[in-house]
């Protein structure tokens, strides 16, 4: 047998064991495999898959493998000497992003480029070739490809190949230089060691003002202010040792004489013999950001200062107010001593006058006394719930877990207007809840005693209390059966002096439900109330449920 055909039979087989290891390693890797090969190769592979057990018709039928004749995928995507990259997207690229979607690990044997090779088509060779670097970079997957190893005569030509493509490579790698610095946003200048402008770019116009034809073969200085032109003796003195000078940052002149504030990074331009010959410049115009710094720094400056008088504003607002709550201090005093001793005054003598002289005095004059000591209790309650409220919204309140249901119980328990059989209080079983107890003690006891005071003449008060978990939050409810609230005063419930029912002789100082609200506040919570105008009302408090 002559040499020749007896080292391409021994690269044949070479082949075809590297394509059934190849295929049968991606399908026990639970992969996909598509193969693009010569008949008998295809052939080879079946037996290979069988012999391993794999079953290559129940992995087709699968989708998991996928064969295809080399020779019909060639007719399929050339168009005579040349391959139609809309075929080979339909022919190939089509079925390997369809075996990829399912997000197993694709392997691909590839035996087109080495039939083209073998034929000497070795344009359309780099062509395919090409087509499948770009379908590599969009899609990970291995590839194999046919070429032999062992010396066969198909080596001749795909040394051709190599050099061809490194050929390509180079031209393809130049012109995308070319376009990269024509399409650059930066100013990209070269110069020589003289300081001569050799070449110019468009942003480089468009950065300095001048079109190309007006600057190369000028000097590099025509760009740098007076103040400035040691820089370039420095920068000339470091581009002849082979220093970079990286992102420098400086000041040059346009054509119409603005300055203009650039970042400029100059490398050494080498010789094949390694000899420095000039320089590239990359400039960027950072005007705009440099702007900004001063801008920046200019707002610090300004937000300082503005801190800064705030911060003293705050001091003195801090002060004022000390003084406004020490002076609140002493009013509270005031008038809880100073003021309410007089009323205590009028109590007391009214009281006396009553006892020791009621009966010898007319109804007239023992009708004012008693309106007297009414009025003078009233009053003497209305200070008490200011200073109440004042109390409230001035303590320091400590947040902690409190038991709502013991809480409420104990409350009924100190009243007797609440007990059985003045008032039926029905208390389902509460939620804890995050708050401050001498506050929530504070709000059950005026929403307790509203609801036994306010029925109708002759109905026993019944009240029913319970709480709704409401997320991180808990609802506390207590419910009545008395006269009811019109809706029209639902907003004025809450705010100080305000009586829903000022001619009914129901006693108040229309201060204990904003008692109830500043309290609710103090503790983060809210309140409410439901009601018709008939057949009760239904407060409630809405407070931070303990977990």
């Amino acid at each position: 047998m002559h040499e020749s055909v007896a080292k391409t039979i021994e690269n044949e087989r070479y082949l075809e064991r590297s394509i059934g290891q190849f295929v049968a390693q991606a399908l026990r890797r639970n992969g996909n495999a598509l193969v693009i090969a010569t008949e008998a190769q295809l052939a080879s592979l079946t037996t290979h898959l069988a012999k391993a057990a794999l079953d290559p018709e129940a992995r087709k039928k699968e989708g998991h493998y996928v064969p295809m004749d080399a020779r019909e995928v060639l007719g399929a995507i050339m168009e005579g000497e040349n391959v139609v990259a809309e075929r080979f997207a339909e022919k190939i690229s089509a079925p390997v992003e369809h075996l990829i979607a399912d997000g197993r690990r694709l392997s691909i044997f590839d035996g087109l480029v080495a039939i083209l090779v073998g034929e000497g088509r070795t344009e359309a060779a780099l062509q395919l070739e090409e087509l499948w670097n770009d379908l590599g970079a969009k899609h990970p997957f291995n590839l194999l490809r046919g070429y032999s190893p062992n010396g066969s005569p198909q080596e001749p030509n795909a040394e051709v190949l190599e050099r061809s493509r490194t050929e390509q490579h180079l031209r393809h790698r130049e012109a995308e230089l070319h376009a990269l610095v024509a399409s650059s946003d930066d100013a990209i200048v070269t110069k020589s060691l003289e300081g001569i402008i050799t070449s110019w770019n468009a942003a480089a116009s468009r950065v300095f003002g001048y079109t190309a034809e007006e600057i190369v073969g000028r000097p590099i200085l025509w760009l740098i202010p007076a103040d400035r032109l040691d820089e370039e003796t420095e920068i000339l003195s470091r581009l002849r040792r082979g220093e970079r000078v990286e992102h420098f940052e400086t000041v040059r002149r346009r054509k119409d004489g603005t300055l203009i504030d650039v970042s400029v990074t100059i490398s050494p331009i080498l010789g094949p013999n390694g000899v420095i010959l000039g320089a590239s410049k990359i400039a960027r115009d950072i005007t705009d950001r440099k702007r900004a710094e001063k801008a920046l720094e200019s707002a610090r400056r300004e937000l300082q200062e503005t801190n800064e008088q705030l911060e003293a504003r705050v001091a003195e607002r801090t002060a004022s107010l000390r003084e406004a709550v020490a002076q609140m201090e002493e009013f509270s005093y005031t008038v809880s001593h100073d003021l309410r001793a007089p009323l205590r005054g009028m109590q007391v003598y009214s009281q006396v006058l009553l006892e020791d002289f009621g009966k010898t005095m007319n109804p007239e004059a023992r009708h004012c006394l008693r309106r007297i000591s009414e009025n003078a209790n009233r009053l003497d309650k209305m200070v008490t719930d200011v200073l109440l409220f004042s109390r409230i919204s001035r303590a320091e309140i400590k947040m902690e877990r409190v038991n709502l249901d013991k809480l409420a119980r104990d409350i009924v328990q100190i009243y007797p207007s609440l007990q059985k059989p003045a008032a039926n209080v029905e208390i389902a079983p509460l939620h804890d809840v995050i708050g401050h107890e001498p506050s929530l003690t504070q709000i059950l006891s005026n929403l307790l005693a509203n609801a036994a005071k306010f029925v109708a003449p002759g109905v026993a008060p019944e009240i029913r209390v319970w709480t709704e978990k409401d997320g991180d939050f808990v609802k506390l409810w207590v419910k009545d059966n008395g006269i009811g609230i019109e809706p029209d005063w639902h907003d004025r419930l809450f705010r100080m002096f305000e009586r829903v029912h000022p001619h009914l002789p129901y006693e108040g100082t229309g201060v204990g439900l904003a008692v109830v609200r500043k309290a609710a506040n103090r503790m983060g919570g809210e309140v409410g109330v439901v009601s018709k105008g008939n057949g009760g009302a239904a407060f409630w408090v809405r407070l931070r449920a303990a977990v």
